[in-house]
């Protein structure tokens, strides 16, 4: 073997490294650029327990880097779509906190908002689902609100700016 054949086996193996390289570097980059545009969606709860009442609190934020794009979002109630009542006037919401929550208990739904379909939120938006006021009872009143909510999911599909489509379900 000549020294032109040594240098002609060297240049084509250092022309494959340099080539995967290349494809690795442009795949390292795109997963990169996927998930630097990636939302998160996360949903939390608080209470703030007053003398004269009780306040619960319900809120979805986007904690990612990108925008989810909302292709569908409903209520579950005990695993089930939860539909409005036909001819209902009420919001989702209110039929829903009137169905769950006993006819009883005293109550007032301060603010309520949930993400429209075909909408976005944003990185770093905090959305307040619902925030509800009860007039205290005693007895685990408390321990009784928390296990009727735990009967709720919101369900949120949403997509990527990427197209890549994701559940959100709390």
């Amino acid at each position: 073997m000549s020294n032109s054949d040594i240098i002609a086996i060297a240049s084509v193996v250092i022309a494959g490294l340099a080539f995967f390289t290349t494809v690795w570097q442009t795949w390292v980059g795109r997963q990169h650029s996927r998930l630097s545009v990636k939302p998160l969606l996360c949903w939390g709860t608080s209470r703030h327990v007053g003398q004269a009442s009780l306040e619960i609190s319900a809120t979805l934020s986007n904690k990612g880097l990108g925008p989810a794009l909302v292709k569908e979002r409903y209520f579950q109630l005990d695993g089930k779509h939860f539909a409005l009542p036909q001819g209902s006037e009420l919001s989702e919401i209110e039929a829903l906190v009137e169905q769950i929550f006993p006819k009883d208990w005293e109550r007032h739904i301060v603010s309520q908002s949930i993400p429209g379909v075909s909408g976005a939120i944003f990185q770093g938006t905090e959305i307040t689902v619902v925030r509800i006021l009860f007039k205290p009872r005693t007895g685990g009143f408390l321990a009784e609100i928390e296990r009727i909510m735990d009967r709720v999911d919101f369900v949120v599909v949403y997509e990527d700016l990427y197209q890549n489509r994701h559940v959100f379900r709390t």
